[in-house]
């Protein structure tokens, strides 16, 4: 599920992480019905287009030539229904909901984190807690 606080805190860990406008990498998939660009690591700010982006990105490939891409794997995760980021012992990780009551928690450099882990545990039960509907 996405929610607006998931976009709002996505939004502020990534270009406010200290309170001051900041430019950050990231990495971006567009899609517009059967067509679809990758973009696999570009700077941009909290102001910036998505023209600007595509635009930059195009000027980028016209100077350098064109850039290998990782290959999706054959079986794609299946579809991601959540992400929330949470605090846990001074520390930012990530947790991610797939269907079936499956979780992926990772570090903030992207390791995940073993499904057993009292971390992982905890950091799950905060986020059932937080973020699935009450009965």
């Amino acid at each position: 599920m996405m929610t607006a606080d998931t976009v709002r805190n996505f939004y502020n860990a990534t270009f406010f992480p200290e309170g001051r406008a900041q430019k950050a990498q990231l990495s971006i998939s567009l899609k517009a019905g059967s067509q679809e660009i990758d973009i696999p690591g570009i700077e941009v700010g909290p102001n910036s287009t998505i023209d600007e982006i595509i635009r930059s990105f195009h000027a980028y490939l016209t100077q350098n030539g064109p850039i290998l891409l990782k290959e999706k794997p054959a079986e794609a995760e299946p579809d991601l229904l959540n992400f929330e980021v949470l605090q846990y012992k001074g520390k930012r990780y990530f947790v991610e909901e797939y269907p079936n009551e499956r979780f992926v928690t990772r570090r903030e450099n992207g390791q995940a984190l073993k499904e057993n882990s009292p971390t992982a545990k905890t950091l799950v039960k905060r986020y059932k807690d937080e973020y699935w509907p009450k009965d």
